[in-house]
């Protein structure tokens, strides 16, 4: 079945009412697709629960990205930048992983969500004068054997977390070659992250990034 533009609108609509009063996204989700009772017939649109909640979700981060935004314009006088925060565990999105920690302008750059069900946000970055508000400032990580949520150093970048995970974690994530060169390329979290994506976020291949840091490649026992 096709979605309508008067069914948008009420989508946009339910999410915004959700979203003001601090609704679940379950609870939205349920307005939109409607009840089983109802066999779905009370619901906004139609479509798969999944298909449902992605739309839902990536509403929901949208608005709530365009929310802290009006923040950051406001309070102007004591933020120099927005800094992007993705979710430190296995299933974070490779654009997600390069852009956690860049920090944008308050009126430009990348804002969440990059995709369909984006779990990134964003947080403020402070004036000089105002950074010491922000030490000892902590993130959430779940451990990728465990499944246990700790925190870390505010600081900690996705690829400062990688390289401090298992080799078998690294390889999951990123794959084998590219874990290699994680581990034993001498380089740094951040020019790792520089190495993953070109122009326009263009995800870059194994031969670019060689070009791009052949010495790096031949730590790793990546030359050939």
């Amino acid at each position: 079945k096709a979605t309508t533009a008067a069914q948008v609108l009420k989508v946009q609509g339910a999410i915004r009412m959700g979203y003001a009063q601090g609704e679940t996204t379950q609870k939205i989700i349920q307005r939109i697709r409607g009840t089983k009772a109802a066999g779905f017939a009370d619901g906004i649109m139609a479509g798969t629960q999944r298909d449902i909640e992605t739309v839902t979700r990536t509403a929901l981060q949208h608005a709530s990205s365009q929310a802290r935004q009006e923040v950051w314009k406001k309070n102007s006088r004591v933020i120099s930048g927005v800094k992007w925060i993705s979710t430190l565990d296995t299933k974070t999105s490779a654009l997600c992983r390069h852009l956690d920690g860049q920090v944008f302008p308050i009126d430009e750059g990348e804002r969440p969500p990059a995709h369909p069900r984006c779990r990134s946000s964003t947080t403020a970055v402070l004036k000089k004068k105002f950074a010491s508000l922000s030490e000892g400032r902590l993130r959430s990580s779940r451990d990728p054997v465990t499944g246990k949520v700790k925190p870390v150093s505010a600081k900690t970048s996705y690829y400062d977390w990688l390289k401090k995970q298992p080799a078998s974690v690294q390889n999951s994530i990123v794959g084998k070659s590219r874990g290699k060169l994680l581990r034993n390329g001498g380089i740094s979290a951040e020019r790792f992250s520089e190495l993953q994506m070109g122009k326009n976020f263009k995800p870059l291949t194994l031969v670019e990034m060689k070009k791009l840091d052949p010495v790096a490649f031949e730590k790793a026992g990546l030359g050939d």
